[in-house]
């Protein structure tokens, strides 16, 4: 059970760091979602309080990467007797990370506030941490349960099953619509 994000800027020298594979992703697949790798992070209940991610790899709207290598299991904070809430499941990097020189990128739950109609938390967009949602949790009173996936997946050269030609050098790509 592992996860880690797959560049990001550190101290030490000879690293590759994530602006450079920002550039190199955001080139390659031009948005934020779920690579059809392994089991797509894919979700399950566990309890009350632990879901599981199984292997896969999210690639955030900034380029920086997180691998999920086997699975990964997530807590979930206990609900509350006749209160309801709704929980995210979120991919995070924070920049310079706690002010050590090296960044942060994990997947993790946040928790919403309990309301009689509860909403999701707002996601952390600034210029030290962004949050992206992966996935939507409803907590009633003490059962939880995964309500989407919310992550898109992003199709791949693996996907393509044939090319088309449009003239002038240009190609068109068709993809598996599974």
């Amino acid at each position: 059970m592992s996860q880690k994000g797959i560049t990001i800027n550190t101290l030490d020298s000879g690293h590759v760091d994530a602006s450079d594979h920002a550039l190199l992703f955001n080139s390659l697949f031009g948005e934020c979602g779920v690579l059809s790798i392994g089991n797509k992070l894919e979700l399950s209940k566990l309890t009350n309080n632990k879901i599981r991610m199984l292997d896969g790899f999210y690639i955030m709207n900034n380029g920086v990467s997180i691998r999920v290598e086997d699975f990964e299991d997530l807590d979930v904070a206990s609900g509350t007797l006749g209160k309801k809430r709704i929980d995210l499941v979120v991919a995070e990097y924070v920049k310079n990370g706690a002010q050590t020189g090296e960044d942060t990128a994990v997947i993790k739950v946040i928790s919403g506030d309990y309301d009689d109609e509860p909403i999701a938390p707002e996601l952390v967009q600034n210029e030290i941490t962004r949050q992206e949602k992966i996935a939507t949790l409803l907590i009633d009173s003490t059962d939880m349960s995964i309500q989407s996936f919310d992550a898109k997946p992003i199709k791949t050269m693996k996907d393509v099953v044939r090319f088309l030609s449009k003239g002038d050098g240009y190609v068109e790509v068709e993809f598996d619509t599974d």
